[in-house]
């Protein structure tokens, strides 16, 4: 419901999940719906509501061990940090996030935290490296499952930061460093 833009209806899934999951003990899930929570607040602009269910999230992965789903909870986190210029941050999470998706495997959020290291990289002016990295967010996006390609907002994020790196190349510069990431 999230990712169609229902938030109303997403929002009351997901406090009815949290009820359920906290009474019946499930912390897992109970973790899960705080996260939902925080990305219908993501979604909704509420950037501090959505940082701080999302911060419980990663928190509790750390604790239980859990690589996968502290992956799965560092890409909002990492985007949510860049929509509030937190760039030391997203820098920390992002490459976090790569280490974690190229060790432990999963790589569905690869694209997400190759597109911020992409941004990363361009507003530090290498443009080059920003258009490599986002072009393999591109390619890698392509290969993954419908889960992802539900998510257009963030893909069209990803087109809207290419063309400002583009802008910033000369024709050569840029098909050079778009191939280099296509491969």
């Amino acid at each position: 419901r999230v990712q169609t833009g229902d938030l109303e209806e997403s929002t009351r899934l997901c406090e009815e999940g949290l009820s359920i999951a906290h009474e019946i003990g499930d912390r897992y899930r109970e973790i899960g719906c705080i996260g939902e929570l925080g990305l219908v607040a993501f979604e909704r602009g509420e950037y501090s509501k959505a940082r701080a269910a999302i911060e419980q999230c990663v928190a509790f992965m750390r604790k239980m061990g859990d690589r996968t789903g502290l992956a799965d909870w560092l890409m909002p986190l990492s985007m949510i940090a860049f929509y509030q210029g937190d760039l030391s941050t997203v820098r920390t999470l992002t490459r976090e996030g790569i280490q974690l998706r190229q060790r432990f495997g999963g790589g569905e959020h690869l694209p997400h935290f190759l597109m911020l290291a992409g941004s990363l990289a361009h507003l530090s002016g290498n443009s080059a490296l920003a258009v490599r990295l986002l072009s393999k967010a591109s390619h890698l996006r392509e290969s993954l499952t419908l889960h992802n390609q539900l998510e257009p907002l963030r893909y069209r994020e990803l087109h809207q930061r290419l063309a400002v790196a583009r802008a910033a190349l000369s024709s050569e510069t840029f098909e050079q460093a778009w191939n280099e990431g296509q491969a």
